[in-house]
């Protein structure tokens, strides 16, 4: 077997210095977007949750149920879930027919696929 030529050496170790300096720097990158994104998720889902409980306080669990059919209807609940169900776990309003059995119903943040 030939040893590789000064050139071809020269070429190999600056890929190799390249790609141990670059592959460091792309996951940094990668992880300030995804932390990024998961935020504005959490935000979003945060003035969701905020709309839905400041209209439980002013009209009750009636207007609960208009505001959830608004966000529904609308199509700012599109790529999530909503349910409202009764102390027994029967649907009251929502998009989602139940909730997934496997979920556990207290949680800080679960993320799941819901399929329609």
């Amino acid at each position: 077997m030939r040893p590789f030529s000064a050139p071809v050496r020269v070429a190999l170790i600056s890929l190799a210095f390249s790609l141990l300096i670059s592959v460091p720097v792309l996951l940094f990158v990668y992880h300030q977007t995804d932390t990024l994104f998961e935020q504005r998720v959490r935000g979003r889902i945060d003035d969701r949750q905020e709309i839905l409980l400041r209209s439980y306080r002013r009209e009750g669990a009636a207007g609960l149920v208009r505001t959830i059919r608004e966000e529904i209807d609308s199509g700012r609940a599109r790529n999530g879930a909503i349910l409202l169900v009764d102390g027994s776990g029967r649907r009251i309003a929502g998009n989602i027919a139940a909730w997934p059995p496997t979920l556990p119903a207290k949680a800080d943040w679960l993320e799941i696929r819901l399929y329609p």
